[in-house]
């Protein structure tokens, strides 16, 4: 591994997101590192497992200009209609594209193929360094720039620290940038399975009074399984064999896919809020989960991370210097609204869906009502939930 002495982009963080800015990045004239601690082929590497993503349309603009809309369409399943009810009351929302002047709400792809895909552009591209599995030791600054020291691999310098090294990113404690953090005391409990029905393209997102459960079209027949529960119900979840664990799944989600036939292994996560009180210091920037780590509900969090990457990307084209301190404002600003929004949006959904009382319950049900049979309230619904915020190039 041939370790470049001075970048002008360092990206810690090989995961979807950093390896995306990376792509962004190949045509901008800057000379482009990814730092990346895991060898990308790893069954243990946490950005390319068996979660199922939903990339919404603008997060499928971006990955296409990258290079991998081919592999979106082979892959990525397209979700026509979205049916979002309460287990036990009477409220439901049904979304459907058609109705919507749309071909489709968004796609499904699972994460390790949308990571195979990006990996290999971008350890194709001659114009970015992928060092890998290097981990990052400590940050310095030195001549104004940069240092980054490796552990057992020397050190590098750069114009610009990328942090893109997820929920507990090392570039954001090294830089001792503050996060405000809740813990949900929830787990997402993740795996695959084949209902008796065929899906048609519709995902599910039932709420229930042990946490939201998502149902999410795959190829062929079946669903990738998102299951927020306790952090107790989590590890009884996974000790189950598959009969209990279909048995369970089946009384929470219910009959309109059928009875399930097959479920696969099953992993989990817990749930947490991270948020960093500031994105950006000397040289230095946070994007993705290093930056804003989400509930999972409403499937915001990558999309969230991908118009990072791309406005960051379009911030710095046509830059002399990279690591500029009005640059980086200039970046700040264009997020702001969006990361406060997105994150404001999914902390509520989560309180409100997992709140017991019956003061709850009515609000979630009224909310369902109301969204179904008002069309502005239901078009608003969709265009937050497709991306459609601000200008992302």
């Amino acid at each position: 591994m041939n370790i470049p002495e001075k970048v002008d982009i360092a990206i810690v963080g090989g995961g979807l997101v950093g390896v995306s800015l990376a792509l962004a990045l190949k045509d901008s004239g800057f000379n482009v590192a990814v730092i990346e601690a895991f060898t990308p082929t790893a069954p243990d590497h946490p950005a390319y497992d068996d979660r199922t993503l939903v990339l919404n349309p603008v997060s499928c603009q971006v990955l296409s200009r990258l290079g991998i809309g081919d592999a979106l369409e082979q892959h990525g399943v397209p979700i026509t209609s979205i049916h979002v009810s309460d287990r036990g009351r009477f409220g439901r929302v049904l979304l459907e594209a058609d109705q919507h002047g749309l071909d489709w709400f968004g796609r499904v792809i699972e994460a390790w193929r949308l990571g195979q895909a990006l990996l290999q552009l971008a350890q194709d591209c001659s114009q970015i360094h992928w060092l890998s599995p290097v981990r990052l030791d400590s940050i310095k600054s030195r001549d104004g720039n940069i240092e980054l020291s490796l552990d057992g691999h020397g050190a590098i310098t750069t114009r610009l620290l990328v942090g893109a090294d997820g929920a507990s990113s090392k570039v954001r404690d090294l830089l001792s940038l503050p996060a405000t953090r809740h813990d949900y005391q929830q787990t997402a409990v993740i795996c695959n399975a084949t209902p008796g029905k065929a899906h048609q393209g519709r995902a599910y997102e039932r709420f229930t009074t042990t946490g939201p459960l998502a149902l999410l079209p795959q190829a062929g027949q079946r669903v990738g399984v998102v299951w927020t529960v306790s952090d107790q119900q989590a590890e009884d979840l996974l000790k189950m064999d598959d009969a209990d664990f279909m048995a369970r799944l089946q009384q929470r989600f219910g009959y309109r896919l059928g009875y399930f036939q097959r479920v696969g292994e099953r992993t989990s996560y817990p749930l947490k809020l991270v948020r960093s009180d500031t994105n950006t210091a000397h040289r230095s920037v946070l994007i993705g989960n290093a930056s804003h780590t989400i509930h999972p509900i409403s499937a915001q969090g990558f999309n969230l991370g991908l118009r990072d990457a791309a406005a960051l990307a379009e911030c710095l084209q046509g830059q002399h210097d990279p690591g500029e301190a009005a640059v980086l404002q200039a970046y700040q600003q264009q997020r702001q609204a969006d990361q406060d929004d997105t994150v404001r949006y999914t902390d509520t959904l989560a309180r409100l869906y997992s709140n017991t009382s019956t003061t709850g319950r009515l609000l979630r049900t009224g909310g369902l009502l109301v969204h179904q049979f008002v069309p502005s309230l239901q078009r608003r619904l969709v265009l937050n939930a497709m991306g459609y915020r601000q200008h992302v190039s």
